[in-house]
């Protein structure tokens, strides 16, 4: 069996050690199960699937888990995805995975602390109440596909904020507001690896 993420920095698991990525634990506690960690730091759903071909064809049939929706709204008008494009791009991937005999998870972006991140004086981002609020949009159409779809789903976004809650948030997020300590991608290997039990 095979398992490739297919995201951007939370899947690439930016800023922390080598070998400590939640997807790289989870390798070392399923060895049995081929991971691919296909993460980009940066990526929109759009450049997720411009590269898909390259990162995704090879392996299928696996399991995919697709982790996208952070970087879509992206306060640039040549890179930004709106949220009818990021949906239409998330089912063009979900297609390609089945039409190869594949299993599909998404992933729901997880949460991001608006005072710590960069994007806290963009007046373009303050206009919207917030870099998290905008990602709202995408997280709760992540959800609306994986439904369309009866597709599995991972939502980092309660799964963050329970974190949050129960370990306090300097703990969870790194001081740029969005990327994960060592710490969430313990927790995050932890709870993929009691979610894959299901399959």
């Amino acid at each position: 069996m095979s398992v490739v993420v297919l995201g951007d920095s939370i899947t690439r698991s930016y800023g922390v050690p080598e070998g400590q990525g939640w997807v790289e634990l989870l390798a070392k506690r399923k060895p049995a199960i081929k991971w691919i960690n296909a993460g980009e730091n940066g990526n929109t759903s759009a450049e997720g699937l411009a590269r898909f071909q390259r990162d995704v064809d090879p392996h299928l049939p696996a399991v995919v888990i697709l982790e996208f929706g952070g970087n879509d709204p992206v306060n640039n008008p040549d890179r930004r995805v709106s949220p009818e494009e990021f949906k239409n791009y998330l089912e063009q991937m979900i297609d390609r995975i089945k039409a190869r005999g594949g299993d599909c998870i998404l992933a729901v972006f997880p949460a991001l602390v608006d005072s710590l991140h960069a994007t806290a004086t963009d007046p373009y981002f303050i206009s919207k109440g917030g870099l998290d609020k905008v990602i709202g949009e995408y997280r709760a159409l992540t959800k609306g596909i994986a439904k369309k779809y009866h597709l599995r789903l991972v939502d980092f976004e309660e799964l963050s904020r329970t974190w949050m809650r129960r370990f306090g948030q300097e703990k969870i997020i790194s001081s740029d507001g969005i990327h994960w300590t060592p710490v969430t991608n313990r927790l995050a290997a932890r709870e993929i690896s009691k979610f894959l039990k299901t399959l």
